[in-house]
């Protein structure tokens, strides 16, 4: 059973691009479903699982906190997230930053 809860606090115009995969990359191949830019304000959390896809972002400026598998992690500048969204993951602007900005 998947679950998914978020806020989206943009202090700018995200960009949020889809992909549309064909239905033999679907069956045979792991391909991209989608890719963006978020500059993230104090409100932004997503919390979910039970996703079958990964998600890998990049922190380009501010801080974030990553929830996953029991640990609790600082995501800095120029870190990266590998995170497997099948597994339980919350992950947040950190309030002492103020701002995240990512891309995934």
């Amino acid at each position: 059973m998947s679950e998914l809860k978020y806020q989206l606090d943009m202090l700018n115009k995200p960009v949020w691009k889809f992909v549309n995969a064909s239905p033999f990359a679907k069956d045979n191949l792991m391909y991209i479903q989608e890719a963006g830019r978020f500059c993230s304000g104090n409100n932004y959390y997503t919390k979910r699982s039970g996703l079958d896809s990964y998600l890998i972002k990049i922190t380009l400026s501010g801080k974030g906190v990553l929830e996953y598998c029991g640990e609790k992690y600082s995501v800095a500048p120029n870190s990266v997230m590998f995170i497997d969204c099948s597994k339980p993951q919350k992950y947040y602007t950190d309030k002492t930053a103020g701002k995240w900005e990512i891309i995934w």
